[in-house]
């Protein structure tokens, strides 16, 4: 991919994403793609417009070049993008990232308390959607 293209991508907004603690949205969010996400908040965030703005360009690019003709590397972007949250989540909970993240002292304590008023853990089995999903039954 051309220089000119390489930009930087902002976090998502924290106010509007994940410092949210609306369990409705949260569920919502699962469904959204990353792209999405990235830029949830762009007509008030410059941030979050440069990532609409840089992210744009990066599709317009791929437009131009087709898609059959990605590389390997430019097809990984791609499809970074268009993931949706909850595929998102997944890969985490397959990291090792996660299997260290669960063991932190934070964490376990937080696991117990879901598990507790839950009934489920949710550092086990995907639990932080399934939290997300009943919330969202509950609602």
């Amino acid at each position: 991919m051309p220089k000119e293209y390489k930009k930087k991508i902002h976090k998502p907004n924290s106010l509007l994403f994940s410092a949210n603690v609306k369990e409705s949205d949260n569920c919502a969010f699962l469904e959204k793609d990353l792209r999405t996400i990235f830029t949830i908040g762009k007509e008030n965030s410059s941030n979050q417009k440069d990532n609409d703005y840089n992210i744009s360009k990066i599709f317009e690019y791929f437009e131009k070049i087709g898609y059959n003709n990605l590389s390997d590397k430019m097809l990984e972007i791609k499809n970074f993008f268009e993931m949706k949250y909850e595929n998102l989540i997944k890969k985490f909970y397959e990291s090792d990232e996660f299997i260290n993240f669960k063991k932190e002292e934070k964490t376990v304590f937080f696991d117990r308390g879901t598990k507790e008023q839950e009934g489920f853990s949710i550092s086990e089995n995907l639990g932080l959607i399934r939290l997300f999903r009943r919330k969202r039954k509950r609602d």
